[in-house]
């Protein structure tokens, strides 16, 4: 009987494997108010939370009419670690009709790191889950979501989820940037950008210095730092550019493309928001792309790859001293 038992419970788990962290992420996501760190209104930030609460008692009770409604219409969750997507609420409800269906009883926990209010109808939520039943290890994983407004009802619109790796130092976790060490120069039409990166003398920070000339006239000049925050398990990047503009960055990799979500404040005050998306060709060349580019509330259109090449370091000039005085 045990066998049996366990058989079914391996069958049951390989079966639920594909929406089996969208269910925890989906639960504790919509934890109590207490776990949240906001960065919104008081009056947005109440919504959420209100949001939240309803969530929470709906999955508690297994009600899936009311918690497929609180997902958009033609909302996408990603898997991460499998690129796998489920688009549009009735695949969401479903899967989640699938595991509720579980044998087991299945506790959750976990905290909403940050919500940013992007509009009054757009907010991003970021946070981590577990998930642990007494057949099952622990299961922590971190996601990404996108609520909106709708009708005066905040949704789900999109949702990614990844696995938590156990958090390493902040020199282990940028050993996976160690290649873009060196001096690069890309090859954009009009203007070209340099850029140098180097290690911090402890080797706990990246440090790159971009140079941005047009028509062969240096046209900005700014300071990329990028680093390991191991509050949040995540390596982050912090950039402050000569026109006075300044942003962060939070870094993550999907098989062998690097995604920065990036928001930045213009010199004009203005906020821009997008993903850098960074490919590495081979040791000498990647490609960067900036995708879901929104500046000033208005959605601007994809860019163009912009190849990127490894190049000497250029020679230092060295000035000679003025000779003595007679």
């Amino acid at each position: 009987m045990a066998t049996e038992l366990e058989s079914n419970i391996s069958r049951q788990s390989t079966k639920m494997n594909r929406f089996f962290l969208l269910l925890l992420v989906l639960s504790t996501f919509f934890a109590t108010p207490a776990l949240l760190h906001s960065q919104s209104n008081d009056g947005t930030n109440q919504e959420i939370e209100a949001a939240i609460r309803s969530y929470v008692l709906a999955f508690n009770d297994q009600k899936l009419d009311e918690l497929a409604n609180m997902w958009a219409p033609e909302c996408v969750h990603t898997n991460r670690e499998t690129g796998e997507k489920t688009s549009g609420r009735d695949a969401i409800k479903k899967d989640l009709a699938e595991a509720f269906s579980a044998p087991t009883k299945m506790r959750l926990t976990g905290q909403v790191q940050s919500i940013r209010v992007i509009r009054p109808e757009v907010a991003l939520v970021d946070g981590e889950t577990t998930i642990s039943s007494s057949e099952t290890e622990p299961i922590t994983t971190q996601f990404s979501a996108v609520l909106v407004k709708n009708e005066g009802k905040w949704q789900i619109d999109s949702m990614e989820e990844m696995p938590l790796a156990i958090a390493p130092g902040a020199v282990e976790a940028l050993a996976e940037l160690d290649w873009l060490e060196g001096t690069w120069v890309d090859s954009a039409p009009g203007s070209q950008v340099f850029s140098s990166v180097r290690w911090s003398t402890n080797k706990t920070f990246l440090i790159r210095s971009m140079t941005e000339e047009t028509d062969g006239v240096v046209s900005n000049l700014g300071t990329q730092i990028i680093g390991w925050d191991p509050r949040a398990r995540q390596i982050r990047s912090w950039v402050f550019n000569a026109d006075g503009s300044f942003g962060e960055g939070v870094w993550t990799k999907a098989t062998e493309t690097w995604m920065i979500k990036s928001t930045q404040t213009l010199a004009d005050g203005s906020l821009s928001t997008g993903t850098y998306l960074i490919d590495r060709k081979n040791d000498d060349e990647l490609t960067v792309q900036l995708v879901g580019h929104e500046v000033g509330g208005e959605m601007l259109p994809n860019s163009e790859p912009v190849v990127m090449k490894r190049v000497a370091a250029p020679t230092a000039i060295t000035v000679p001293a003025a000779p003595p005085q007679q």
